[in-house]
């Protein structure tokens, strides 16, 4: 059972989630850090002191959810290693002849693409495809991821379902 309802499991609950916090700003500051130890890590300890039991993991941990996302990451690193991905950017680009037409239109894309489809899987298909945005518009890249994030965001937003979608 969840012992978080008891002073004990609230205390080490909160210092487990500031641990968290704590060590995801220290690996943006510091990359060499896998964030994939952080939550392994942050995953173990919330096993071991008790905030959910060993027993109770099947409750907590959704295996469709988990099995959704290995396909997802799957595909987009396919799509991204085979070039397929940069192919889209570039015909993407070639449609537009000035640089704030084609940064509008990629918001409206992703804005669009985030409406129709999963917004997780526009979020992983969509920065090598906004690098290459940026690069042939000359634009700074951390502008463009940031206008990657917000046309997902409101293009998610956006659908009768709303942000999370749920099946």
């Amino acid at each position: 059972m969840f012992l978080i309802g008891s002073s004990y499991g609230t205390l080490v609950g909160l210092a487990n989630l500031s641990f968290l916090i704590m060590a995801l700003v220290i690996k943006s500051r510091v990359p060499r850090i896998p964030a994939w130890s952080v939550m392994s890590f942050t995953a173990f300890t919330t096993v071991v002191f008790n905030i959910v039991s060993f027993d109770d993991l099947g409750t907590v941990i959704d295996m469709e959810v988990i099995i959704f996302l290995i396909g997802m990451f799957s595909m987009v690193g396919l799509a991204e290693s085979s070039g397929l991905l940069n192919a889209i950017a570039a015909w993407f680009v070639s449609k537009f002849k000035r640089r704030k037409s084609l940064i509008f239109g990629s918001s409206v894309l992703f804005g669009l693409l985030a409406a129709i489809a999963v917004n997780d899987t526009i979020a992983l298909m969509g920065p090598p495809i906004i690098y290459t945005i940026s690069k042939a518009a000359r634009v700074r890249p951390k502008m463009m991821f940031l206008l990657l994030a917000f046309s997902i965001t409101i293009g998610s937003a956006m659908t009768p379902i709303g942000n999370p979608k749920t099946f």
